[in-house]
């Protein structure tokens, strides 16, 4: 066992991750009062993707696009991305902003079990104590809340 290096452009994006997740489960509380979830993730996805596209505009696409891709895109876009941020941004309603935090930690959790059967994955030692330790903080958490 040896140190953990991490290079500056990781640790800042880690960091902002952290900020990001705070944030949009925090800010938006008063806002889909108001307004409802699906205006709410409505807006917030068009303005981000308005901002997306200064920093690499769709019409500047690698690859090919077939149209087997472009419904995996959609799947993506609508599954993956809007329907999921919408449920997660509606549970705000009914649970408070620390627990819908802590929730969203099972999501690798989750993914992990469900590659082992599925991908046929094999954790090393040192993934499952990973795995371990990410279970134990949400555990240990969640009775702090």
């Amino acid at each position: 066992m040896g140190n953990l290096i991490a290079s500056p452009e990781a640790f800042t994006w880690g960091i902002g991750s952290a900020i990001s997740l705070a944030f949009y489960s925090i800010q938006p509380r008063k806002l889909i009062q108001e307004h409802g979830s699906i205006s709410v993730v409505g807006w917030g996805m068009f303005i981000g993707g308005l901002l997306a596209n200064v920093v690499h505009p769709i019409w500047e696409i690698d690859g090919v696009i077939s149209p087997s891709s472009l419904l995996q895109i959609i799947i993506v876009i609508v599954l993956g991305t809007a329907c999921s941020f919408l449920i997660y941004l509606s549970s705000l309603k009914y649970i408070s902003s620390n627990l819908a935090s802590v929730l969203t930690a099972f999501e690798p959790i989750l993914a992990t079990v469900f590659s082992i059967p599925i991908f046929q994955l094999h954790l090393s030692l040192s993934e499952f104590i990973g795995f371990v330790c990410v279970l134990g903080a949400i555990l240990f958490l969640q009775k702090t809340l």
